[in-house]
């Protein structure tokens, strides 16, 4: 069999093997194994030795971070924010201004992942006053925030989870998982 060069492709595949392929008749030739370790993500719902199991169940700032930099070595990087989710919503007008100016606020805040940990004094800073604030809560609930906790550990304390479609703070891969949790997709 006679095999001609230009028929001969190198495919590379970033965290993958490296293929020699005949694009001709699509047989791989030679597979160069890649010898450089695969980055591993932690189960986020793996118990990780630390006062509280699960981000989810952490009712402070310091819980939560101590969890969190088990889990992630990013979590002390910078907030990011989607403005284009915001701007796509005010658009599509599933948001007004005022709401898109309370979660941009509230999203600069996060303390790790997509959690917010405050106080309902804290909130009113962030666009909304005091007598509407319930009122605008309630009205993000659903597709922008879920309110994990209220006046726990204290009164006056607020724990809420904001769509990770709109901000991260950590490392993307467990984004993606987190991702698929808010929107309720069955994690293979």
């Amino acid at each position: 069999m006679k095999i001609q060069e230009n028929n001969i492709r190198v495919i590379k595949e970033k965290y993958e093997d490296t293929y020699v392929v005949d694009t001709e008749t699509g047989e791989i030739i030679a597979t160069i194994p890649n010898t450089k370790p695969k980055k591993k993500v932690a189960d986020i719902d793996k118990y990780v030795g630390v006062d509280v199991k699960y981000p989810d169940d952490c009712m402070t700032k310091d819980q939560l971070l101590d969890t969190l930099s088990v889990l992630d070595a990013y979590v002390g990087e910078k907030v990011n924010i989607s403005d284009t989710f915001l701007v796509e919503n005010v658009v599509a007008k599933n948001l007004t201004l005022q709401q898109q100016i309370f979660l941009r606020n509230l999203a600069s805040s996060v303390c790790g992942w997509n959690y917010y940990i405050g106080s309902y004094d804290q909130l009113t800073t962030f666009g909304a006053d005091k007598k509407s604030l319930k009122r605008m809560l309630s009205s993000l609930t659903g597709l922008f925030i879920k309110i994990k906790y209220e006046n726990k550990p204290y009164k006056g304390c607020i724990i809420i989870e904001i769509n990770p479609l709109l901000v991260w703070k950590g490392d993307n891969q467990h984004r993606e998982a987190r991702k698929l949790k808010w929107y309720s997709v069955p994690v293979q």
